[in-house]
């Protein structure tokens, strides 16, 4: 390099004049660190030559290294106005746009870039770059395809190529970019990070995890592979793990927002609030006062304190666009809550309604199908409204196995209440929410049809039995002194008729709500999603779904003989020991006191895998009792579906 500058520099004692000398010479600065030198260098050449494209697209990336953008963009825009088939220009031109936050200009630049050069594969990469930011998604990823095409050994496409597909919901695909990506390049710490992510998503806990611990070994000081281990190890279960994982996330980034964000979730669904108190006073250390994470997490804790002036306050600070979605729909839900708990209606079922759209354009929501679980229930009324009664030979219960209660209903119904209430007997065990009826049906593999069942005989029948305890057992351990396993997932209402079938002496809860306050409050809840939930996105299809719903309900008790006990939500918070005294004569048990305490039962629990994991640990209230009445406008179009329900099990209708 110092030959050829010396070279450079006798050029120019024979030529002082000479502009190529002087651009050289810019270029030999630049590369040695001397950015200031090179633009005086390369405007010398500019001066002698202000018609070489050439210099201005150098000079341009010399003020790009400098942080001149301003200047960098001029430098361009001369390059490109002086030659008209300078692709290079124009992409750089987008580069500084896409930096700016400028999206749309910078994919203008690219595509003209393009249209120079079709074989500009830095241009198709930072095209799917940008067009993934504006969620023009398809597109990103026929861009990032291109420039695998054109590069086929670029391991960062294959990486972008694989956040575009998570974004999409086409996990699979994204894990299998990613592996592309390492294989060609094994020290890749990121794609294994997002690999993670898109394992995470397909529910392949232990893998994500294996996938992150390899991100951090590649790069031991990577703090958001901690935090993101950190949430997988929590989905795990193990929160102790989890904790620490966030921690060091912390340690490695103390204003990393996120990680704060992600450990206060942890404390608040354990209702561990004094370390959820501790954990957000180290945010406030260490955050702007304005990060929207701090004032998320803030206004959380706000909200437990029923400080609900100062939860919307905090709220209303947040800007939602500088939250990732999942963070943004969390802010939305909140907000609605608090609107309505301050009596801002109107307000409240605006933000859910935002809430659902930002759900419905998940990836989460792009693997799940409402219509496909709605089709299977109709499917299932069809055939159950079919029939006249049936009577299968009632086979007892083996010594060797429990007794079994189905507590069923439409969600938001108040199971999860009656849940913790039941589980504070001694007597009982609550099984909360776990697959064994889905396994069975599973086990079966096709709708649970009055032929399908009928045609079981008494070997398959066993069988089913089998599959059911073999996976209760791997979810729980039960001891003598338990004479009643009540197995509680709200949905398993749909699945009545195979759970009849196989255990015919079984007995069934049926929690009841006034359908207006379920419907609403399905609408109004942020579930994990899955066909089912999927239902819920929308006030009008709630309504269709809980008909549906309810209408096989009926068909069930119309055709088989089923030992039901009902019980209404609102009379549970009325009066507890008067409506569950009679539901446990129902169930052979006596009443015990320690039902009265059903408080502590909650809190002794942990994590209650249900959204009303929060609620359950106060004291009973009756608000959530008639919330229908305040949004009348929004109920107006529903009440015609849900009227008849209404009368059928002694609500009110009128507003």
């Amino acid at each position: 390099m110092i030959a050829a500058e010396d070279a450079l520099n006798k050029v120019l004692k024979s030529n002082p004049k000479n502009s190529n000398a002087f651009h050289l010479l810019g270029i030999i600065a630049n590369q040695k660190g001397n950015k200031n030198e090179a633009v005086r260098l390369i405007r010398k050449a500019i001066k002698f030559n202000p018609k070489a494209a050439v210099f201005y697209r150098n000079l341009g990336l010399t003020f790009i290294d400098l942080g001149k953008s301003k200047d960098a963009i001029t430098a361009f825009r001369k390059a490109v106005h002086l030659d008209n088939k300078d692709a290079h220009s124009h992409n750089d031109l987008g580069t500084i746009y896409s930096k700016l936050g400028k999206t749309q200009e910078a994919i203008n630049e690219y595509k003209i870039a393009i249209a120079i050069d079709p074989a500009n594969h830095l241009a198709f990469n930072n095209l799917g770059h940008d067009l993934s930011i504006i969620g023009k998604l398809d597109e990103a990823t026929y861009a990032f395809d291109k420039a695998i095409q054109l590069k086929p050994d670029d391991a960062e496409a294959y990486s972008s190529r694989g956040n575009v597909l998570i974004n999409l919901g086409q996990l699979e695909e994204a894990v299998e970019s990613y592996d592309k990506s390492i294989q060609l390049k094994p020290d890749y710490a990121e794609a294994y990070c997002n690999r993670g992510n898109a394992l995470k998503g397909l529910g392949h806990l232990e893998e994500a995890v294996e996938s992150y611990d390899k991100a951090i070994q590649l790069k031991p000081d990577y703090a958001e592979a901690y935090s993101n281990r950190g949430n997988a190890l929590k989905d795990l279960g193990y929160i102790e793990e989890a904790i620490g994982s966030h921690d060091k996330a912390i340690q490695l980034k103390p204003d990393y927002g996120e990680a704060y964000s992600n450990l206060c979730e942890i404390y608040d669904k354990q209702n561990m609030v004094a370390e959820l108190k501790n954990a957000l006073h180290q945010a406030q250390e260490a955050l702007p006062r304005n990060d929207p994470y701090l004032l998320f997490r803030m206004s959380q804790l706000a909200s437990r304190e029923k400080r609900l002036e100062d939860a919307r306050d905090f709220l209303e600070l947040i800007t939602p666009e500088k939250l990732p979605p999942k963070a943004r729909r969390g802010h939305s839900e909140l907000l609605a809550k608090t609107y309505d708990k301050l009596g801002q209606f109107s307000n409240a079922f605006a933000q859910f309604e935002i809430t659902n759209e930002i759900t419905k354009q998940s990836f989460e929501a792009k693997q799940f199908s409402g219509q496909r679980y709605f089709e299977q229930v109709s499917q299932l009324s069809r055939s159950w409204s079919s029939v006249a009664k049936i009577r299968w030979p009632v086979k007892q219960t083996p010594a060797s196995q429990h007794s079994l209660t189905f507590l069923v209903g439409f969600p938001r119904s108040g199971t999860t209440l009656l849940d913790t209430i039941l589980r504070s007997h001694p007597e009982v065990s609550v099984v909360e929410e776990k697959p064994m009826v889905t396994v069975m049906r599973t086990h079966i593999g096709d709708l649970t049809t009055t032929d399908i069942l009928t045609s079981l005989d008494d070997g398959q029948i066993a069988d089913l039995r089998k599959v059911y305890f073999d996976e209760l057992y791997s979810h729980v351990s039960l001891d003598s002194s338990h004479k009643l396993i009540v197995d509680k997932l709200p949905l398993n209402i749909t699945d009545v008729g195979l759970i009849h079938r196989v255990f015919p002496d079984s007995k069934f809860i049926l929690a009841l709500r006034h359908p207006y306050d379920c419907v609403l409050s399905c609408f109004m809840q942020n579930f994990k999603l899955n066909d089912a939930m999927s239902n819920f996105l929308t006030l009008q299809q709630s309504a269709k779904f809980y008909d549906a719903i309810m209408n096989l309900w009926v068909h069930y008790n119309s055709t088989l003989d089923l030992e039901v006990g009902a019980l209404k939500y609102e009379d549970l918070v009325q009066d507890l020991q008067g409506t569950v005294e009679p539901l446990l004569n129902f169930l052979g048990l006596d009443w015990h006191d320690n039902l009265l305490n059903y408080q502590q039962t909650a809190l002794s629990r942990g994590r209650i895998h249900t959204p009303s994991y929060n609620q359950v640990t106060q004291s009973l209230y009756t608000q959530a009792s008639g919330r229908w009445k305040n949004y009348q406008d929004q109920m107006k179009g529903v009440v015609p579906l849900l009227e008849l329900w209404a009368e059928r099990y002694g609500y009110p209708t009128e507003f």
